[in-house]
Formats: structure tokens, sequence, C-alpha cells
């Protein structure tokens, strides 16, 4: 078999306080896939538990381990706006505070899942630590809702870039 993906990711800066986070990917397996070892597949950055290390931006939260892996075709979309003022922030009583927001849209096509969303709202508080919440969808139907703590190590190293 042989694996061909692409993709692409930008990062916006709309405002002294806001910018928008964007990346698209898609791929798929070409030749025989039929005798594949389930290592081989492509695998997504999932992590439906309540504390993990994941990132919000770049990880699907209510999302099983595996349950998208595929060793088919794949396009992935993930969209994220980040601002000092969402939502909490235009609350007389926080508008000094640390911490900033953000809203997120990840979508996951396969032939298995047609398609997988979530959204969420997540508050990132000293740049590791965020709480969010998030819905996912299966097509357009409501699936799941879950609330998560977040220690973003990912963005270490996007820092350190």
């Amino acid at each position: 078999y042989r694996k061909l993906s692409g993709g692409l990711q930008h990062n916006v800066k709309l405002s002294e306080f806001s910018r928008f986070l964007y990346s698209a990917e898609g791929g798929g397996f070409l030749g025989k896939k039929d005798q594949m070892h389930f290592a081989d597949f492509h695998h997504f950055n999932t992590s439906n538990v309540l504390v993990n290390l994941k990132s919000p931006f770049t990880s699907f939260m209510l999302l099983d381990n595996y349950t998208a892996s595929t060793n088919n075709y794949w396009i992935k979309g993930e969209f994220n706006y980040n601002s000092n003022y969402i939502l909490l922030k235009r609350l007389p009583f926080l508008q000094g505070k640390l911490f900033t927001e953000s809203l997120h849209l990840k979508t996951l096509y396969t032939s298995e899942m047609k398609p997988y969303s979530e959204i969420g709202y997540s508050i990132n508080i000293t740049g590791l630590l965020n709480f969010g919440t998030f819905a996912s969808f299966k097509k357009t139907k409501y699936q799941d809702f879950g609330i998560r703590v977040l220690f973003d190590l990912e963005s270490t190293k996007r820092a350190f870039r």
C-alpha cells in the first residue's frame, strides 16, 4: 500500500485581541489495503477523557480512540477562533483577568464516518490550562456533550518553534 496525504494550516491575526487558526488535511491509501495491519491505518488525535494532556485546538475531545481510524480516505478540518473578548470577558468584573476564550469547530469525514463534527467553547488560563465544553454530531444528529480539563502540553511545542 501507499499512503498519500497533504494539508495546510494558517494562523490569521485579526486584531491585537483575536486570531483565527485553521487547518485542513486530506489523504488516502493507494494499492492493496486488504492486508494492512491496524497499526498502519491513519489515526486521529482523539482524547475522550475528562482530564487530559491534549490541545482543544487540534484534538477531537469526544471521539473515542481508534473509532475513526481508517485504511481508506479522510478529510479533516479544524477551525478555531481565539479572543480575549468572546463571552465571559464582556462581564465587567472579569475584564481585567488574564485568560482567553476560544470557539472550536472540527470535522472529520471518512468512508466510515460521514461526517463527524465537534463544536466547543474553552477558556485558556496561563497558556497551559484549558477548561472546555464540547458537543459532537454524527452527520447532523446530536451525539454527545462533554466537559474537559486540558493541560495543553502541545502549546509548549508551539511556543518553542
